[in-house]
């Protein structure tokens, strides 16, 4: 199934949106890191909880790398990567 570029709902894995943001399709590296198939770049624009954690903040991290969790809240106006299969258009 195609993705395409714009607004999207991201949800944790329990199926309950946690945020939203621009996903880029297209996109294949970030922070100089391939992007695996399974991922999806997304420029965060917002987060419903805050507290919620970045899963790929080891592989793809926001900043500070090494850091195994940041929270959700702490990434919103950078660029993440997410779960393919947890994106839904907006």
């Amino acid at each position: 199934m195609g993705i395409d570029e714009g607004p999207h709902d991201l949800l944790a894995a329990e199926g309950l949106q946690v945020a939203h943001g621009v996903v880029q399709p297209e996109r294949k590296v970030l922070h100089g890191r391939a992007v695996p198939e399974g991922l999806l770049v997304v420029l965060l624009q917002g987060v419903l909880n805050p507290r919620c954690l970045y899963a790929h903040q080891k592989d793809f991290p926001m900043e500070l790398p090494g850091e195994a969790a940041r929270p959700l809240g702490d990434a919103v106006g950078s660029y993440i990567v997410w779960d393919r299969e947890l994106v839904l258009p907006a």
